[in-house]
């Protein structure tokens, strides 16, 4: 990956995405008395300048930033799921066929 000297624009972190440590920046967006607007659209303007695989990390960076893990929410998911697990297994609650849900054979 090149780098790009945006670091006055854009205060980096680390982040490891797909097992690989990368810098993650994040738009200073009312840096220089710029709007959000204006400043949105030059971030995308210098991403649309990065190669292909360059703008898949910045894709997943972004994905990765709207899906921050809640720790409550993933404990209550995973009391649910062994609830449910628990009743399959002992009967009380039965599966539906792949087919059937979505139609298709696998």
């Amino acid at each position: 990956m090149h780098e790009t000297n945006l670091t006055s624009y854009f205060p980096v972190r680390y982040l490891c995405l797909n097992g690989l440590l990368i810098k993650k920046s994040l738009p200073c967006l009312r840096e220089n008395g710029g709007n959000t607007m204006d400043s949105s659209k030059t971030v995308l303007e210098k991403a649309l300048q990065l190669k292909p695989q360059e703008r898949i990390v910045v894709v997943e960076g972004l994905l990765m930033s709207l899906d921050e893990p809640d720790k409550e929410i993933d404990e209550i998911w995973a009391v649910e799921a062994e609830k449910r697990l628990a009743a399959y297994r002992s009967g009380k609650l039965k599966g539906i066929p792949y087919e059937e849900v979505f139609g298709e054979k696998i």
